[in-house]
């Protein structure tokens, strides 16, 4: 019996070593897999500007009677550092309100200097189309009223007053089927 184990130990040991071997023989490569390394976590630079709000202490507001009606703000305020520049004024119109969101660049340097600089500075109102009415104008914080005695269209002409038309309830209307040719 001990014989028999020891030749079945050898059989299987003598058949590992000629797959071994004819493996060993082959014409086709061995794959091997290569180690997977993580991917280094990307890094982003940091912005080369930074963005901030600017602080407005007041808002003046100037209306020229032409035709059609121009309005301006004029807008006193602090910027976050010396270094800050003004960008363009975006401006936006919902019901009697004119908001203006005003903003400053400065450089991400690391090195500028946080001292808060005065502005000065006259912003065209979007005015055109408006009713006669009045408005609130308001810029960051900051505001002032605009308030129109005519409607800012064209063709209005200044010295005509503009009054507001008769409210008449309307009654429902039915109209006759259509039974004739399309034009």
């Amino acid at each position: 019996m001990e014989l028999l184990k020891r030749h079945t130990s050898l059989s299987t040991l003598t058949l590992l070593l000629s797959i071994h071997g004819l493996a060993s023989c082959s014409t086709t490569p061995a794959i091997i897999p290569e180690e997977e390394t993580p991917e280094a976590p990307a890094k982003f630079a940091p912005p080369a500007t930074i963005e901030e709000a600017v602080t407005v202490t007041s808002v003046r507001v100037l209306k020229l009677e032409s035709q059609p009606i121009q309005a301006f703000a004029y807008i006193t305020g602090t910027l976050p550092s010396s270094d800050s520049i003004l960008n363009k004024p975006r401006q936006t119109r919902l019901a009697q309100t004119i908001e203006i969101a005003l903003t400053a660049t400065r450089p991400n340097s690391g090195t500028s200097e946080l001292s808060p600089t005065p502005f000065e500075e006259k912003i065209p109102l979007q005015v055109d189309g408006l009713r006669a009415g009045n408005y609130y104008v308001v810029i960051n914080d900051a505001e002032s009223t605009l308030t129109l005695s005519r409607d800012n269209t064209a063709g209005t002409a200044p010295s005509t007053p503009v009054r507001p038309a008769a409210t008449v309830p309307l009654s429902p209307v039915k109209s006759p089927p259509f039974t004739g040719t399309p034009h």
